[in-house]
């Protein structure tokens, strides 16, 4: 086992507070398009929009509002407010431990290792085990063999899951992202795709998944890597495993789910406003 990178923590630490990008779901089929009603429901979008702005504003109410369950992600302009005020987000940096991580045994390998989270068995994050739709990020790095995810998890037997493996290891490592479905605690047909990524012994992999409906995308480290159908699980949450043989450290997760009118509105006009696309980080 190689000594633990100082640059998972150094060069992510605040990674989450950078950017906060939509990427929208890519989805098979045709594209149908709808002129007539396009122009109708994108002012009919602005002037809710604006109902809502004014109504969370509080003018013309008095009285202070209560606080609102929603973290701010930084930035500015019309994108921060719809992001702001349309995403209910979770964050972990395990600063507190595991224990809003369920697991089926105490002793399941999760462990810290200098402020990094080592998984283990399968643990599923408990505030995200309702949810639907939603965005997963986190930060993580391989030190051996593989990493894995899992998310849309039911419970410890039903979750799809997808990891990271390391297929060539050396000095110019080669890597694929493996996917598959869990259902009563058996593993199904796993699809493999080539990691389109130049990564090193060191790489730190950024991961972002997309949830919605039956639909399902993988960005790595800023890189579309991986689109795909499956309806088998409307809703679980996310978690973290490491299998037999398996290494890898966690520094921080978060999911944020679009669950409002707002949220939704933000999903729509995300496909009309320009989305930032995050700076890849050097790892050499």
């Amino acid at each position: 086992m190689r000594t633990v990178s100082a640059k998972i923590a150094r060069e992510y630490d605040d990674t989450e507070n950078t950017y906060e990008p939509f990427y929208p779901v890519i989805r098979n089929g045709p594209v149908h398009k709808h002129q007539s009603s396009t122009g109708s429901t994108v002012i009919f979008g602005v002037l809710l929009v604006t109902a809502l702005i004014i109504g969370s504003s509080g003018i013309g109410s008095s009285g202070s509002a209560p606080p609102r369950p929603v973290e701010s992600s930084g930035g500015s302009g019309w994108r921060n407010f719809l992001q702001r005020e349309g995403a209910v987000k979770y964050r972990e940096d395990f600063s507190s431990g595991f224990a809003q991580w369920q697991g089926s045994i105490a002793s399941d390998g999760w462990s810290k290792v200098n402020g990094l989270v080592k998984p283990g068995r399968l643990r599923l994050w408990s505030p995200t085990e309702k949810m639907a739709d939603y965005n997963f990020e986190f930060v993580g790095q391989v030190e051996q063999k593989g990493m894995g995810w899992a998310y849309r998890a039911q419970d410890l037997k039903n979750y799809y899951a997808t990891k990271i493996v390391i297929t060539k290891p050396g000095p110019l490592p080669r890597a694929e992202l493996v996917r598959y479905a869990v259902v009563d605690g058996a593993a199904g047909l796993k699809t493999k795709l080539p990691l389109p990524i130049m990564i090193r012994t060191d790489t730190v992999y950024h991961v972002r998944m997309n949830v919605r409906s039956d639909q399902f995308s993988t960005l790595v480290n800023g890189q579309m890597v991986d689109a795909w159908n499956d309806s088998r699980f409307q809703t679980g949450g996310v978690g973290f495993f490491s299998d037999i043989g398996d290494m890898a450290l966690v520094r921080w997760a978060s999911v944020s789910s679009r669950d409002n009118v707002l949220g939704h509105l933000m999903s729509y006009f995300g496909m009309l406003l320009p989305v930032p696309v995050p700076p890849v980080q050097s790892v050499f």
